[in-house]
């Protein structure tokens, strides 16, 4: 079976086919660090999850 998912960001969804590579990210750490998730997959497998609406009040 296989399973498309729209994945929502700022300026629209990207279709995403189970298995595929997810697009590289960096953002800005809780420290002011930078987190590249091309630096954490070199170290090994990495897991990303998303909680929509988690820590807000809606």
């Amino acid at each position: 079976m296989e399973e498309t998912v729209n994945f929502s960001g700022f300026g629209g969804g990207i279709p995403v086919q189970v298995g595929d590579r997810a697009p590289e990210i960096q953002l800005t750490d809780t420290s002011g660090g930078t987190f590249s998730s091309a630096a954490k997959v070199a170290d090994g497998p990495l897991v990303v999850a998303f909680y929509p609406l988690a820590f807000t009040g809606g």
